[in-house]
C-alpha cells in the first residue's frame, strides 16, 4: 500500500514490497482505474504486470459522456428537429450493423418510437413524476399483503402516498 496517485505512488510501492522481501517482478496482474499516472508507473516499475482496467470505470466514462451529449442535446435549438432525426437514425444504422446485440435492441426500440423520442426535444414532457407515485403505490401492495380486494389495497396506497396526519385519532 502506497499513498498517493502519481506514477511515483507506484515506485513508492515497489520500495515497500522490496522493503518486505518481495520483488516487483512477482506482480503479474494489477487493476487500476485508467489515470495516466498509474499506467506510467505500473509500465515503468512493474514490468511483468498486465493492466486490467476495471468495468465500473470504463461505464463511469461512458455515463459521463453521455450525460454531456444529453446536456448539449438540451441546448440546441429545437427547430434542428431533422438534423435529430438524420443523427440518431445514423446512429442506429450504424449500430445495427454492429455485433452488439443488446444495443442493437435499443436501436430498434429508437427507431420504433422516434418520433415521440424526437418529440420530447420540445415538449420537454416527462412521467418521472407519475413513476414516482408508482413507486408508492408498488410499496403499498407489498405493504398490503394478502389482501386482494382493490378497495383494500386503494386504502393503504391513499394512506401511504397521501401523507395524513393520524395523530389527532391516534396520538
Amino acid at each position: 500500500m502506497a499513498e498517493g496517485k502519481e506514477a511515483a505512488t507506484v515506485e513508492a510501492f515497489g520500495a515497500d514490497l522490496r522493503a518486505h522481501r518481495g520483488r516487483t517482478t512477482q506482480i503479474d496482474s494489477v487493476s487500476i482505474d485508467m489515470s495516466p499516472a498509474f499506467i506510467r508507473g505500473v509500465t515503468d516499475r512493474l514490468p511483468n504486470a498486465q493492466i486490467t482496467f476495471d468495468e465500473f470505470h470504463v461505464i463511469a466514462h461512458t455515463s459521463e459522456a453521455i450525460d454531456k451529449m444529453r446536456r448539449l442535446e438540451q441546448k440546441l435549438d429545437p427547430s434542428l428537429k431533422g438534423l435529430r432525426w438524420v443523427l440518431l437514425n445514423r446512429w442506429c444504422s450504424n449500430v445495427l450493423r454492429s455485433k452488439v446485440e443488446p444495443m442493437k435492441e435499443v436501436a430498434e426500440m429508437i427507431r420504433t418510437h422516434l418520433e415521440g423520442i424526437l418529440a420530447w426535444v420540445s415538449s420537454r414532457q416527462t412521467n418521472g413524476f407519475l413513476a414516482a407515485i408508482n413507486g408508492l403505490f408498488q410499496a403499498a401492495k407489498r405493504k398490503a399483503r394478502g389482501y386482494r380486494r382493490f378497495r383494500t389495497i386503494r386504502t393503504v396506497i391513499v394512506m401511504i402516498a397521501g401523507k395524513r396526519d393520524f395523530s389527532c385519532v391516534n396520538p
